[in-house]
């Protein structure tokens, strides 16, 4: 598992919640589709105002929450919010439900977008409880293997999430700085674009 993040980035989200959102957009786009297709524009177009409308809700949920690993620090991005832990103000990092992320002032942040937990039952080679991860989503930059890729080949993984975050912070103590948390602006924007077109949709 690598260390290095000084070159790039690694999201982490669950595998799962991205191939629902992607199938449910495929059906929102088979209906759109199936409507031009029999001549009916007026039915496209109130439908892809209210597709897109809903198509955004759900890559909210499925694919935009989701935790951002660099050198410096872990990002949790929640549900329209974010929070930015430097490295060097984690004191643990616990799996429950999701990941979550322990704080020098006593705090908690939880990490809504984390892949699931693993499986109860399966065990590694290394003898801990774990299962099959739902893994790394993204690498950035390009190029390589997923840092858990050797282990899933080997045997039968670990919670691969878990260890990740805990490899990126015990590799990572940065110098000490503010906790910092905002409004996701990007995705409230394209909920406003697309609220207006589903408005337009309906009413016009």
């Amino acid at each position: 598992m690598s260390k290095d993040l000084s070159q790039g980035v690694v999201v982490l989200r669950a595998l799962s919640s991205q191939i629902a959102f992607w199938a449910l957009a495929v059906v929102a786009g088979f209906f759109i589709v199936d409507a031009v297709l029999r001549g009916r524009l007026d039915v496209a177009a109130r439908t892809t105002g209210v597709a897109l409308l809903m198509v955004w809700a759900c890559w909210v949920f499925l694919v935009r929450m989701s935790v951002r690993l660099d050198a410096s620090a872990l990002t949790a991005r929640n549900l329209l919010r974010w929070v930015r832990v430097p490295w060097a103000r984690v004191t643990d990092i616990e799996r429950r439900a999701q990941l979550v992320v322990l704080v020098d002032d006593g705090t908690a942040v939880s990490c809504w977008g984390s892949p699931f937990a693993p499986r109860a039952g399966v065990r590694s080679a290394h003898g801990r409880v774990g299962g099959s991860a739902e893994a790394i989503t993204r690498v950035l930059p390009a190029g390589g293997r997923p840092p858990n890729e050797a282990a899933r080949r080997s045997g039968p993984a670990v919670d691969s999430a878990l260890e990740i975050v805990r490899t990126a912070w015990l590799g990572h103590p940065a110098a000490a700085g503010e906790i910092t948390r905002g409004w996701d602006l990007p995705a409230l924007m394209i909920g406003a674009v697309c609220l207006i077109a589903a408005v337009v949709a309906v009413v016009a």
